[in-house]
């Protein structure tokens, strides 16, 4: 009995470690029951077996845990003592002995609670970290204004298709054929009107003879300049009949810078001008300016009559210039010097080729200087018209000879044949 009691012990003891989590008043009220099955169920294992299923229950559980229990012990505690009636003897009868009644269970003996299990030792509490200071709070960024909507943007144009290139424009070339050539013939040349109508060429200009009277018998057709010579044309009354429609261009004083010519002062100048050239202007005149030699004090003259009348250049058409010399290119520069200062147009009313000291050249210089000479006027804008000097079977005025352009009865010799065609 002793040994049955002490079997089922720790039968209550394994159930119990088994329900752990639940509480103890559970495990004692259910303790016989679970003795008697444990009893019932078995009853053919030995207390050892029993015992080694219960020590490895628990052990097992233990380390499950982590804890263990202190004071638990497998010998359950002495209960009292109960004398068992002798077993009868086998009967030969087959039938069997009635099985005597169960012994009721001991109440079973607490379990004490078990140990807790030790605490860890406590970790050491870090040193705070020290509190960062605060960042600066950024001052805030000024709203930006709003922006304007953006223009749409325009269709592109269609690209235009690009012009032709056009052709260069053909260089001007000079105008060679261009009607300048003057003749300038006067009373004492052989037969006058016939050395004028015999010297009209194919590129004749106009006609001049230093005087304001046109020569009797002229033809129609022949432009005629009438020129204010100098104090006797005044003097003598000759220049009164220059009026309107006598002729469309008046002259003024040939030579004013020139000794045994017109020579005069400036303001001398200014006056005939004003008294009688400019009123001709009012009836429809082209005027010609008072003429000067290359001297170098003939441009100082004009510089002195602009100076001294404003109103008397203005009225100026053409300004009026003689050169003698031998050097075509000290002419061509001495002209566009004049037209560059004064910025009018030249007409050349006298140029020869003048070789003051040798008063025989070679035929051949005169006509290459007059062919050169000619060639750059005739190309030259600025250039209006001149006269080749001159129209005389016998030449004056110290001029040589070979300049003449006529022979004895007024028609054209080889250097006049030259001049009206070359």
């Amino acid at each position: 009995m002793t040994r049955i009691i002490g079997l089922a012990s720790f039968a209550l003891v394994a159930a119990g470690l088994a329900s752990a989590a639940q509480p103890q008043v559970e495990a004692r009220s259910n303790a016989p029951a679970q003795a008697r099955q444990v009893l019932n169920s078995n009853a053919r294992y030995s207390l050892r077996d029993v015992q080694k299923k219960a020590k490895k229950s628990n052990l097992g559980r233990r380390k499950k845990h982590g804890h263990h229990f202190q004071g638990c012990s497998t010998t359950a505690a002495p209960g009292p003592t109960t004398t068992a009636d002798p077993a009868p003897a086998p009967s030969s009868d087959p039938t069997p002995a009635p099985s005597p009644d169960p012994q009721p269970s001991p109440d079973p003996q607490p379990s004490p609670d078990p140990s807790p299990a030790p605490s860890p030792d406590p970790q050491p509490t870090p040193d705070p970290q020290p509190t960062p200071d605060p960042q600066p709070t950024p001052d805030p960024q000024p709203t930006p204004e709003p922006q304007p909507e953006p223009e749409p943007t325009p269709e592109p144009e269609p690209t235009p298709e690009p012009e032709p290139t056009p052709e260069p424009a053909p260089v001007p070339q000079p105008a060679t054929n261009s009607n300048k050539r003057g003749v300038a013939a006067d009373w004492v040349s052989v037969g006058p009107v016939d050395t004028v109508t015999k010297l009209r060429g194919p590129k004749f200009y106009t006609h001049y003879n230093w005087s304001p009277w046109r020569f009797d018998g002229l033809p129609g057709d022949i432009d005629f300049w009438p020129m204010l010579h100098g104090e006797e044309t005044i003097s003598s009354g000759d220049w009164d009949h220059v009026t309107s429609g006598y002729a469309t261009t008046a002259m003024g004083c040939n030579e004013v810078n020139q000794p045994g010519q017109a020579l005069m002062g400036v303001d001398r100048g200014v006056q005939i001008w004003r008294e009688k050239l400019a009123p001709l202007k009012d009836q429809g005149y082209r005027l010609v300016s008072h003429s000067t030699n290359q001297n170098d004090d003939g441009l100082q003259w004009h510089r002195d009559f602009r100076s001294q009348c404003a109103d008397c250049e203005g009225q100026i058409d053409l300004y009026s210039v003689h050169w003698y010399g031998t050097d075509a290119q000290q002419f061509k520069d001495y002209l566009t010097r004049f037209h560059d200062e004064f910025g009018k147009n030249l007409v050349v009313t006298e140029f020869a080729y003048t070789d003051w000291v040798n008063m025989s050249p070679n035929q051949d210089d005169v006509r290459n200087f007059m062919t050169d000479t000619m060639s750059w006027m005739d190309g030259q804008d600025f250039i209006d018209g001149y006269f080749w000097f001159g129209a005389w079977p016998n030449m004056p005025g110290g001029v040589p000879q070979a300049d003449s352009i006529v022979n004895g009865d007024g028609s054209p010799n080889d250097l006049g044949n030259t001049y009206l065609n070359a």
